[in-house]
């Protein structure tokens, strides 16, 4: 009975571990899929509330990737592998922060222009705050170009972390690792 118990508990060890390895890699793929939205967003002068949205998504992925990471860390004794997931814990961070500083800074001269817009036609259209307004999207469409400039340097990065991570989960279960405790 406690050999079949004991072997139970490796049995789920081993599942969670895969799983675990598996979900690192997952939630850097969600990273890459909310730069997308991210960039849709940016096009869209109605979107300030959805980028504070994706700005709590973004957030929640890197948490989720975090806390999954920081398991590997005390359940995974192979030095290469670790070093892997610290850097691509670099890059994601990176790369989300870098989304999340585009995202606030749009949507908070989105919620501007929308204010100015509102003000003005309060106010007869009073010119100094239609200006106002076009100054905050065109600060708007400037972050947007410094969004598309920028963000391919830190998606490469962590393009290149996960290929290497990749790479090193090849081995592993090309190896058996899977089935080692």
């Amino acid at each position: 009975m406690k050999s079949l118990l004991k072997k139970q508990r490796r049995h789920d060890f081993i599942n969670q571990r895969t799983e675990r390895l598996l979900k690192i890699l997952y939630f850097t793929e969600k990273l890459n899929e909310q730069q997308g939205i991210l960039l849709y967003a940016l096009y869209d002068k109605h979107s300030s509330k959805r980028l504070l949205s994706l700005i709590e998504q973004i957030n929640g992925t890197l948490l989720s990737f975090l806390h999954e990471c920081r398991i590997i860390y005390v359940t995974v004794e192979d030095k290469d592998l670790t070093s892997r997931v610290t850097n691509l814990i670099k890059d994601a961070q990176a790369y989300a922060g870098y989304m999340c500083y585009i995202a606030s800074n749009a949507a908070s001269h989105l919620t501007n222009w929308e204010d100015f817009l509102d003000l003005a036609e309060k106010h007869d259209n009073a010119t100094q705050l239609l200006n106002e307004a076009i100054k905050s999207q065109n600060s708007v469409e400037q972050i947007r170009k410094e969004f598309e400039n920028n963000i391919s340097d830190k998606k490469e990065a962590l393009y290149e972390s996960q290929i290497k991570y990749l790479s090193k989960l090849n081995l592993l279960f090309g190896s058996e690792f899977h089935l080692k405790e």
